[in-house]
C-alpha cells in the first residue's frame, strides 16, 4: 500500500506538528481564560479515548512528526494515561515526540509514568511564585500542588518548560524574579500576552501588557550580570527567555522558536555550549570561542552563525555587552529559508542590544 500524502497548508508548508485538545474541563479557574462558573460541554460531546487515538494514528501516517496534549486539563481526563500510552506507540516508527501541556496540579502523581510512556519534556502553565496572587488568578488554585508537580517531573528526567502569561497589575513585577528561578533549575520559560479567547467574567483588555514595544517588560532583562543565579547545566547563567511561544508568530513568513541566553562570561557561555552540544548533538550551535564575542557588534557577518539541526534551520547570533556574553537564536520549520531567519535573527540581535542599552 501506498504511503498516505504528507499534509500541505495553503502556503506549501508541511504540517508535522498536532495539537489535540482532550478535555475543555480544567480544575482551575484562571481569569483570564474561563469563566467563575463555567459550562462544559457534555462527557458524550466528547471523543472517546479510541477516536483520540486513532485520529493521532491518522496524523502520524499523514507525516505528523510531534503531537501535544492539551485541554482544558488534561490530566483531569481519567484515561489520559492511557491515551499517551497509546500514541506513543509511533515514537520511532513516524513520531518523534509527545508531549503535554499542564497546569501542573496533578502532574506529581502522573510525572513518572509519563516519562516512562515515552514522554521527554512537558509545558507548565505558571503565571506567579507568590501564593496568594496564584490563589487570586486562579480562583482557588494550590501553588504548592504545581511547584511539587514541577519537581517530580524533573526528578522523572521530564525536562519542563514554563508558560507564563503577562497581567498587568497582577504579575508584571515578577517576571524577572520568574526568569531567574527558572534558569536556576533549567528551565525555560515562555511568556505570552492574554488572548481574546472564550468569555471571563472580566474585561482582558484591563490585564493586558504588551511584550513588544515601548511600554513592554524590557526592564527584566536589566540584570546585575555579575552576580546571576547558576543554572544546573551551566555555571552562572543569567537568563534563558523564550521570546516567541513555540510555533508562535514571529517576524513576517517565519514560524519559529527564540531563545535568548545572557551569560556573564565567555567562560559561562562556553560551559553551556559544551553541555547543550553534548545533550543536542555536536555542532547544533556555535561556541562563543568560534563566534570571535571579544569583537563587532550584533549584525557584523563574524557573530552571525547558521546550522542546520535535523531539519530545521537555525541562525544564531552571539555578541558581547559590556562584561556579558549574550546568544540570541531562531530556529525555524524546515520550509524557512536560512537568508529569512538570520534577517530576523540581526533584526532581534539589534533590539536586544538596544533594551540592554536602554536597561543601563
Amino acid at each position: 500500500m501506498a504511503a498516505a500524502p504528507a499534509l500541505i497548508d495553503a502556503h506549501g508548508r508541511t504540517i508535522e506538528y498536532l495539537r489535540i485538545s482532550v478535555t475543555d474541563r480544567c480544575d482551575l479557574r484562571c481569569r483570564y481564560c474561563m469563566s467563575e462558573h463555567m459550562r462544559f460541554l457534555p462527557r458524550d460531546a466528547l471523543l472517546r479515548l479510541d477516536e483520540l487515538a486513532l485520529v493521532a494514528d491518522r496524523f502520524v501516517a499523514r507525516g505528523v512528526r510531534k503531537i501535544r496534549l492539551t485541554g482544558g486539563e488534561p490530566l483531569v481526563r481519567g484515561d489520559t494515561m492511557e491515551l499517551v500510552r497509546r500514541i506513543a506507540r509511533h515514537l520511532g516508527a513516524g513520531l518523534d515526540e509527545i508531549t503535554l501541556t499542564t497546569n501542573g496540579t496533578r502532574l506529581a502523581e502522573h510525572a513518572e509514568a509519563l516519562r516512562e510512556a515515552g514522554m521527554r519534556r512537558i509545558n507548565v502553565s505558571l503565571d506567579s511564585r507568590d501564593p496568594a496572587v496564584f490563589r487570586h488568578i486562579t480562583r482557588h488554585g494550590d501553588l504548592s500542588k504545581v511547584l511539587a508537580g514541577i519537581a517530580a517531573a524533573q526528578a522523572a528526567g521530564l525536562a519542563v518548560k514554563l508558560n507564563m502569561v503577562a497581567l498587568k497589575g497582577l504579575n508584571e513585577d515578577e517576571i524577572p524574579a520568574m526568569l531567574d528561578w527558572a534558569a536556576a533549575r533549567g528551565m525555560d520559560l515562555t511568556l505570552i500576552e492574554t488572548m481574546p479567547l472564550g468569555e471571563v467574567d472580566e474585561d482582558r483588555v484591563d490585564r493586558f501588557l504588551p511584550l513588544t514595544g515601548d511600554d513592554n517588560v524590557s526592564t527584566a532583562l536589566s540584570y546585575t550580570f555579575d552576580d546571576g543565579p547558576e543554572a544546573d547545566y551551566a555555571d552562572a547563567l543569567v537568563a534563558s527567555w523564550m521570546v516567541l511561544p513555540e510555533g508562535g508568530a514571529g517576524p513576517e513568513d517565519l514560524t519559529a522558536d527564540c531563545l535568548i541566553h545572557i551569560f556573564d562570561s565567555v567562560e559561562s557561555a562556553e560551559g553551556f555550549y559544551d553541555t547543550w552540544t553534548a545533550d543536542y548533538g555536536a555542532d547544533s550551535y556555535p561556541t562563543p570561542e568560534e563566534a570571535d564575542v571579544a569583537a563587532g557588534a550584533p549584525g557584523e557577518d563574524p557573530h552571525a552563525y547558521t546550522t542546520l539541526v535535523g531539519d530545521r534551520p537555525n541562525t544564531t547570533q552571539i555578541f558581547r555587552y559590556e562584561n556579558a556574553v549574550v546568544s540570541v537564536g531562531i530556529s525555524g520549520t524546515p520550509d524557512n529559508q536560512f537568508d529569512t531567519l538570520l534577517e530576523a535573527t540581526n533584526e532581534l540581535a539589534q533590539t536586544i542590544a538596544g533594551r540592554l542599552e536602554a536597561a543601563a
